[in-house]
């Protein structure tokens, strides 16, 4: 996907001010998390109100980690409400998940159908034991795993 330059301004805006941060800051202030948010807010702004005015706010946010950058005691609370508001419209009205969100899901689905399958049949059907719990598990993970592939296609997914 073809990135707008209002993204690779701001990316780089970004690069300048967190250049001096050290490896730890940067996991602190989830700096790589905030710019695969921008790629999704970046993608959606053309079909989405809410993205457009979340775009408009990304300038507060430069404004806070510059003051972050500055003043390492400066309050950080506006900041990670920023990035935590971006994330959950995005998560909301565009289901963007993070990476094998649905193989996780179907997994735990599967252990749950898969331990009611074992303990339900498991006198009547020969075998359930053996395989109702490990039949259900990998179920769940195929189709978490479709998921996810369906998700990447629609590039809704965070990676």
């Amino acid at each position: 996907m073809e990135h707008s330059i209002w993204y690779i301004e701001l990316c780089d805006k970004i690069d300048a001010l967190t250049s001096e941060f050290t490896e730890k800051e940067t996991k602190k202030y989830q700096i790589n998390w905030l710019k695969k948010l921008l790629d999704k807010l970046d993608y959606f702004q053309e079909s989405c109100s809410d993205c457009v005015e979340l775009k408009n706010s990304m300038d507060n946010l430069l404004i806070d980690l510059e003051l972050i950058k500055n003043d390492p005691n400066h309050s950080t609370d506006q900041y990670f409400t920023s990035i935590n508001n971006l994330y959950q419209h995005l998560k909301t009205s565009h289901k963007v998940v993070v990476s094998r969100h649905y193989v996780h899901l179907g997994i735990i689905a599967g252990v749950i159908i898969g331990l009611i399958i074992t303990f339900v049949f498991k006198d009547l059907i020969p075998g359930t034991m053996k395989y109702g719990f490990n039949t259900s598990i990998i179920i769940g993970f195929a189709t978490g795993f479709y998921l996810d592939k369906k998700a990447t296609s629609e590039y809704r997914m965070l990676v």
